[in-house]
């Protein structure tokens, strides 16, 4: 008997209690992802009833106070009856008791249903603590078979071809999805910082518009510390772009872009013609600004078409490497069974795996609906 038939044997049994017990909890990194999209949903909820019941706390305020005008006013009520106007003032006070009444109710069915929201996400939360424990034992458990597996099958080039083979795939998926996700991660970080030199290159644009207001409002020198906050701005927006792999017309757009300073005037301009010429030196600044956006803007776009035809490739690359991954499982589960028989005593859990299905296990938990 060969080494590696001899291993297969020795693990046959743990490995039939790692598939059933990576069957059995299957159902959780699925049911997971989903309820933390749960949870993040009731925690919106939640918050937004929140400001909701504090908006009419506020409206029950000025309410009550108009409320308590008409029913605890005695001269209101005199001046009115004074103007044979009685009926009036009787129509009015109903009028505001019914809107505090109103908004009263309002308030504790909104506080009722807070408490009901608060009482799902509460049990969402201990779901979903469940849940990560249950994922984790499944992960855990798939990267103990995967170990053992590599261990065992690292040896049978020879005599498992198509094992061999398959183990090559799943190697060239693995290689073809890291790539994927690098070239993912760097168009992210592309739009992140093309986003934000765009508004720092707006925020730009909006100080020298202030710079060229303030200096006709106020006279020379008043408009510095803003052309000092926009030059601060442009410098934020080039470390940015620094740090990205950017296309060359944005990198270009920026590089050399510089704000309009003091330091440009020169010592001779004190003359009103000099002032005209230092607030044509802002325009141009804007104008600079104003073409740096709009080169940035189509970068952004562009960079956010290759951002989504990134996430395909990895969804594509995923999809493409768990088929792989499965076509090996399968593959390497039809071997134990060829090798080990019925030697072990849960063994035949294994012709569940090697027919495409999972073994029978106890049905999850149920999920915690609305």
């Amino acid at each position: 008997m060969t080494s590696i038939q001899q291993a297969i044997r020795d693990t046959a049994a743990r490995t039939s209690e790692l598939l059933i017990q990576i069957a059995q909890t299957d159902y959780a990194p699925s049911a997971l992802e989903q309820q933390k999209r749960r949870v993040v949903k009731l925690s919106e909820a939640l918050d937004k009833l929140t400001a909701q019941i504090k908006s009419l706390d506020q409206d029950r305020g000025t309410a009550l106070m108009g409320h308590q005008r008409y029913r605890d006013s005695i001269v209101r009520r005199l001046v009115y009856r004074a103007a044979w106007q009685h009926n009036r003032y009787q129509a009015k006070a109903a009028s505001v008791t019914e809107e505090y009444y109103e908004v009263l109710q309002q308030g504790h069915k909104a506080k009722e249903k807070k408490c009901m929201l608060g009482r799902q996400c509460e049990d969402a939360v201990a779901l979903l603590e469940d849940l990560e424990h249950v994922a984790s034992q499944h992960n855990q458990a798939q990267a103990e078979l995967g170990w053992l597996w590599e261990s065992v099958f690292s040896r049978s080039a020879s005599k498992y071809q198509q094992e061999s083979a398959l183990r090559q795939k799943v190697g060239s998926a693995q290689a073809t999805h890291r790539l994927a996700q690098e070239r993912c991660d760097e168009s992210n970080h592309t739009v992140e910082a093309l986003a934000g030199a765009l508004s720092r290159i707006a925020a730009a644009f909006d100080e020298a518009k202030k710079a060229l207001i303030q200096g006709q409002m106020s006279g020379d020198g008043a408009e510095t510390r803003f052309l000092q906050k926009a030059q601060s701005q442009v410098d934020s927006a080039q470390h940015l772009l620094g740090q990205a792999k950017c296309d060359q017309e944005s990198s270009g757009a920026i590089d050399g872009l510089r704000i309009a300073s003091r330091s440009q005037k020169g010592s001779q301009w004190g003359g009103p013609y000099c002032k005209t010429i230092w607030r044509d030196r802002i325009r141009v600044s804007r104008k600079e600004l104003e073409m740096c956006h709009a080169v940035l803007k189509r970068g952004l776009d562009m960079a956010r078409v290759q951002q989504e035809e990134a996430e395909l490739a990895v969804e594509v690359s995923d999809e493409a490497l768990r088929v792989s991954k499965e076509s090996l499982r399968m593959a390497r589960a039809v071997i134990y069974l060829e090798v080990a028989g019925n030697e072990a005593l849960s063994i035949a859990r294994l012709e569940d795996i090697s027919r495409g299905s999972s073994p029978i296990v106890e049905a999850p938990p149920p999920y915690l609906t609305a």
